[in-house]
């Protein structure tokens, strides 16, 4: 009796000694939402990555499974269809530009989820995690990305007063008869090359006052403007109404 007791505990040491519970970096479901159509069950969320979490593809693919494995084995709702974006800052996830590092999404019938993996650097495949210190190329990096904000803010700016000189969306169409309709979708057309124009005179117009303002050149710019795509820097949230 006393020799079973011994081979009993010598299993259960063995068997939870080598299979311990994985750690995963910390993050946080930041927007979630269940939806349900027949037998359709829908989950879609955003999580966001601790600060600093340095993680390579085969970890930042570990993670999304768990996340998924997590969500769809839990009761009472199982969903067979999601759709899970991941993010490295709550910026990323509301400057609603698609500046996630990590998806993971799987359709009622696939018999798998699909991952994909965006924005890592291409040498090692890391995020990038940058310091306030950076000034490689003279300038800190709290101006450059400050210059990169005000820039995208005056694209979107230029957009938006071009929408508004010449406009080539339609727009509140409810209640409109299909001639109306038509007549707006001729306006459009017609004002296509105005609108393009109007926005790009407004951006050449922009870009300048922002080299007067931070005194740097066109050169410069440019090299902080593929900065900060090459490097996933936040998009400020848009500031159309």
């Amino acid at each position: 009796m006393k020799h079973t007791f011994l081979i009993t505990i010598i299993i259960l040491f063995s068997f939870f000694g080598c299979n311990p519970k994985k750690e995963y970096p910390y993050y946080e479901i930041i927007q979630e939402n269940i939806t349900e159509s027949g037998s359709k069950i829908k989950y879609e969320a955003k999580a966001v990555l601790k600060p600093n979490q340095n993680l390579d593809k085969p970890q930042m693919e570990e993670l999304l499974k768990h996340i998924y494995d997590s969500v769809t084995t839990r009761t009472p709702a199982r969903p067979n269809v999601v759709n899970i974006f991941l993010f490295t800052s709550k910026e990323h996830m509301e400057s609603d530009m698609g500046q996630w590092v990590g998806r993971i999404s799987k359709a009622k019938n696939d018999n798998t989820p699909n991952l994909q993996i965006q924005f890592l650097n291409s040498v090692n495949e890391n995020p990038i995690i940058e310091t306030s210190d950076s000034t490689q190329d003279g300038i800190a990096l709290e101006q450059k990305q400050k210059i990169w904000e005000q820039l995208i803010l005056a694209e979107d700016q230029a957009e938006e007063l071009a929408e508004k000189k010449h406009p080539i969306t339609l727009k509140d169409t409810g209640g409109k008869t299909a001639e109306e309709i038509d007549l707006l979708r001729e306006r459009a057309r017609r004002n296509m090359d105005l609108n393009r124009e109007y926005e790009k005179k407004l951006n050449d117009k922009y870009r300048r006052d922002i080299i007067q303002k931070f005194e740097i050149d066109e050169s410069t710019l440019e090299i902080i403007i593929q900065e900060g795509l090459n490097k996933n820097w936040p998009f400020p949230k848009k500031s159309r109404g």
